[in-house]
């Protein structure tokens, strides 16, 4: 999954949407640190910015942090 985010194949929107069973236990900033620029620094700060602890995992998240995180990654 991380080389197909990598390269564009899938959409970190359409996996935080709804993610797959075998991404569900791979933390957040794991997988937004796979994306293309956005590197450790800016991670940290949609994590917090979200309010989404570093340990979190996709599965974990709220509809509230899994909201707030989508609208981010999509911007304005």
């Amino acid at each position: 999954m991380k080389k197909e985010l990598a390269s564009g194949k899938i959409d970190l929107v359409q996996i935080l949407t709804d993610p797959p069973a075998r991404v569900r236990t791979a933390r957040v900033r794991e997988v937004l640190l796979v994306v293309p620029k956005i590197g450790s620094v800016r991670a940290g700060r949609i994590l917090a910015q979200c309010g989404i602890a570093h340990s979190k995992t996709l599965g974990g998240l709220t509809d509230r942090q899994g909201d707030e995180l989508i609208d981010l990654i999509r911007g304005p």
